[in-house]
C-alpha cells in the first residue's frame, strides 16, 4: 500500500500546476501570410483562435477586395495587403494578383507504345494538373494551354539555373570520367560538350547524352514559343585536350 501511495504522489507532483479558472490562450493567426491569385479568382482567408468580430480591409482595392468574412477577390495584376483587425491587433497577408492571360505551348509528344496522340494528351494532363488544357496539335505534338505568368516563371527559373543544370547532366555518375564540361545558348539550340577522348570512344555515352540534351532542348524551345518548324539542336562533342571535334550533329 505504501508503494502505491508513493507512486500516486509522484504522479501528482508531475502534473502541471494550473490556477483555478486559468485556460491556455488559443494562438491567433491567419491561415495564410502570403497568397497568390489569378485575376478573377477568389480565396477565403481565415483568422483562427478568435470568437468575436473581425474587421477586414485591403490596402489596394483596385487589386483585390476582401469581404466582411475574409473572402478575397482578385481584380487585376498587382500587390495588396489584406489586414484582419481583431481586438485592436492587426494580422496581415500579402496578396499577389497575377494576370490570367493564357498561352498555348506546343510540345513534341514522345510516344513509346501504341498510345494515340489523344491518349498521350490525356495522360499529360493527368501528370500536369496545373495545365488549363491539353489536346492534340497534330500526330506528333500536343498543345498545352497554361497561364502566361507560369510560362514566364518557368523560363526565369530555368535561365537562373541553366549552368548548374547542364553541368549536373554531364557530371552525372553515368558519365563519370567521360564528359568534363558543357556550354550552350539559352535556347539550347547550339550545345558544346567537352569529353575525355579515350573514355568517350570506349563507351556508348555519346548516344545517351545526345538523347538527353535533345529532349531538353526541345522542351526549352517549346516553352519559349519557338515555332515547331524553327526548332534546331546542334550538338558538338569536343576532345577536352586539343579541341578536336569527336562528334557533330550539324553536318
Amino acid at each position: 500500500m505504501k508503494k502505491l501511495i508513493a507512486l500516486v504522489l509522484a504522479f501528482i507532483l508531475c502534473l502541471p500546476l494550473v490556477a483555478p479558472g486559468t485556460a491556455y490562450a488559443a494562438t491567433i493567426k491567419l491561415n495564410k501570410s502570403k497568397l497568390e491569385l489569378y485575376a478573377g479568382n477568389s480565396y477565403t482567408i481565415k483568422l483562427s483562435g478568435v470568437s468575436g468580430s473581425i474587421k477586414w480591409s485591403s490596402s489596394k482595392k483596385t487589386v483585390a477586395t476582401v469581404s466582411s468574412k475574409g473572402k478575397v477577390v482578385a481584380i487585376k495584376e498587382g500587390k495588396t495587403t489584406i489586414t484582419a483587425v481583431y481586438k485592436e491587433k492587426k494580422y496581415k497577408c500579402d496578396v499577389t494578383v497575377n494576370n490570367n492571360k493564357t498561352v498555348n505551348v506546343v510540345y513534341t509528344a514522345y510516344i513509346f507504345d501504341d498510345a494515340t496522340i489523344e491518349e498521350y494528351a490525356k495522360q499529360y494532363k493527368e501528370d500536369n494538373p496545373d495545365c488549363i488544357e491539353v489536346k492534340a496539335y497534330d500526330d506528333e505534338h500536343i498543345v498545352v494551354t497554361m497561364y502566361e505568368v507560369d510560362r514566364v516563371k518557368t523560363i526565369k527559373d530555368f535561365n537562373t539555373n541553366i549552368d548548374t543544370f547542364l553541368t549536373s547532366i554531364v557530371t552525372d555518375d553515368n558519365y563519370k570520367d567521360i564528359f568534363t564540361d558543357v556550354k550552350s545558348d539559352k535556347l539550347l539550340q547550339n550545345i558544346k560538350i567537352y569529353a575525355n577522348k579515350d573514355n568517350y570512344e570506349d563507351s556508348y555515352a555519346g548516344f545517351t547524352i545526345l538523347l538527353s540534351f535533345g529532349l531538353i532542348s526541345e522542351a526549352v524551345q517549346a516553352i519559349n514559343l519557338v515555332d515547331v518548324n524553327d526548332r534546331i539542336c546542334n550538338i558538338d562533342i569536343y576532345d577536352n585536350e586539343n579541341g578536336d571535334i569527336l562528334y557533330t550533329t550539324s553536318e
